[in-house]
């Protein structure tokens, strides 16, 4: 049985550890910290990730990079960020489907969605259904019988499986009953490149990548995967207006970190985060891009996670997406 003394140089021990990771977190952080985002440069998940780094550098004081790691559906981001030492000197900033689709979709998944703790949500977005401007289409309509007189023939891009565009992309294939080929890329700069080239006819993309292009006429809308239209695009119709009433796709932008990170480092780095989300340069960049800004507790973040989770794993099923 345990002496008194030794309950006692227990409890003392116990605060001490206590005090010592809260000095931690006070002084957090010392040196570089690197922000993780599973596209390549250029895209908008970069793009909001180094809005974010600036602005966390000058709160914090110290810097705060950008590393890109594209690849297998944000998979090589992810997989890097989970290994990383649980200290908050890697973060991760990424999409729904790293912590959602990705675990029903790959058998060999080289991380669990709980290896990363929620720190908070930055924005949330729709999806759009994006055709070359040069097709002979204007509408839904157009260009399902444009696809349909050319069976196999007419391409799209997403950014792999578990992305919200791939989503978006096999749920348009299955509504109309359609045959295209699917080209997979490792970021939204690589594939609006090879629609703007005219090398893919169709990509189902968020609509701030494209938002702008549509405005200036060098790609064209057709429909939005969310239950209202957008503001920015009143004309536009959703999917639902056209008969499929299950036909919602959104997406949402994250900060997370390797689950074990101190529970002190995650709160001041949410901190940081809802304040730079509410800040002018980080929220009129995101609107002008057809992006809600929004930020979020981790508890909020991670109820989020849990029901994209099932709403992705039910769309994954009823699609018939096998694991690879």
């Amino acid at each position: 049985m345990m002496n008194r003394r030794s309950v006692l140089c227990g409890t003392l021990l116990l605060a001490l550890l206590g005090v010592g990771a809260q000095a931690i977190a006070q002084s957090y952080p010392q040196k570089t910290v690197r922000i993780i985002v599973p596209y390549v440069p250029a895209g908008t998940t970069d793009l909001y990730a180094r809005i974010i780094a600036k602005n966390m550098s000058d709160i914090f004081k110290q810097p705060f990079i950008v590393e890109n790691r594209p690849g297998a559906a944000t998979i090589v981001g992810a997989q890097a960020a989970t290994q990383a030492p649980k200290d908050g000197y890697t973060l991760l900033f990424s999409v729904a489907g790293t912590v959602s689709a990705n675990q029903y979709l790959y058998k060999e998944l080289p991380y669990k969605p709980e290896d990363l703790t929620p720190i908070s949500l930055a924005g949330t977005s729709r999806y759009t259904l994006t055709v070359d401007a040069n097709l002979p289409v204007k509408n839904i309509k157009e260009f399902v019988d444009y696809v349909k007189a050319r069976p196999g023939q007419v391409a799209m891009g997403t950014l792999g499986s578990g992305s919200g565009g791939f989503f978006a992309a096999k749920t348009f294939e299955q509504v109309y009953g359609l045959e295209m080929i699917e080209t997979t890329y490792k970021g939204t700069a690589d594939a609006l490149r090879e629609l703007l080239g005219g090398r893919i006819a169709l990509y189902p993309d968020g609509i701030s990548g494209v938002l702008g292009l549509h405005k200036a006429g060098k790609v064209r809308i057709l429909a939005v995967t969310s239950t209202t239209r957008s503001a920015d695009l009143p004309d536009v119709p959703t999917m639902v207006e056209l008969g499929f009433p299950d036909f919602v796709v959104t997406n949402w932008f994250a900060l997370l970190a390797p689950t074990g990170t101190p529970a002190d480092i995650i709160s001041r780095l949410n901190a940081a985060m809802v304040k730079i989300v509410a800040g002018e340069e980080f929220r009129s960049k995101l609107l002008a891009n057809g992006i809600d800004p929004e930020s979020s507790s981790p508890a909020e973040l991670a109820a989020l996670i849990r029901r994209t989770s099932e709403i992705s794993r039910k769309m994954i099923t009823a699609l018939k997406i096998q694991p690879q």
